[in-house]
């Protein structure tokens, strides 16, 4: 009996960590979870999947900016280091997965992340094309960097008086397969 129940949790346990290493192009899940995080994967009529950590509790917070003027942007005043974006990607994604993907301008991994007054993500969701070869375990892997003080947005010094008392930003970031690829060979 003991073995029958260790063999079914075995079985459970193997078949979870073979779907969460499948492409994202193979997911028929709603939900897969991948080194922890567990993903709400929707994928919608057009070309894209997206998929939102079940973490993230900001998407139903409205953003609050007290020191904000209104009508200012504050993403105007936001500098990405997308080098470093680019190779925690390149990081996470094996080479032989790059050399498959598609290389042209719209063939990349959005990222829509929500930053902290410091510039370090706290929240993010991905954006990726139906038929990514990427898998959850590469983009957990990427997220799990992104947060760990890795990687962080800079506010310019004319806006930071701003931003203080502010609950996050948005920020969108796109970065092309092209680009992983380029660091992954180091050129």
């Amino acid at each position: 009996m003991k073995k029958s129940i260790l063999g079914i949790f075995s079985f459970i346990l193997v078949a979870s960590a073979c779907r969460s290493q499948q492409p994202i192009s193979k997911i028929a899940a709603s939900e897969i979870k991948a080194l922890g995080i567990t993903y709400k994967v929707n994928k919608n009529e057009s070309k894209f999947t997206v998929l939102k950590n079940e973490r993230n509790k900001l998407s139903d917070v409205a953003q609050i900016t007290p020191n904000l003027p209104n009508g200012l942007r504050a993403t105007y005043y936001m500098e990405v280091d997308k080098k470093m974006l680019a190779k925690i990607c390149a990081d996470a994604i094996p080479l032989n997965t790059l050399k498959q993907l598609p290389m042209s301008m719209n063939d990349r991994i959005d990222i829509y992340t929500k930053v902290d007054v410091n510039g370090i993500p706290i929240e993010m969701d991905f954006i990726v094309q139906n038929t990514s070869l990427i898998t959850a375990v590469e983009l957990s892997k990427i997220e799990t960097k992104m947060k760990d003080g890795s990687f962080k947005i800079n506010f310019n010094k004319e806006i930071k008086p701003y931003i203080k008392g502010a609950n996050y930003f948005p920020i969108s970031l796109g970065i092309s397969y092209f680009d992983i690829l380029t660091v992954k060979q180091g050129n």
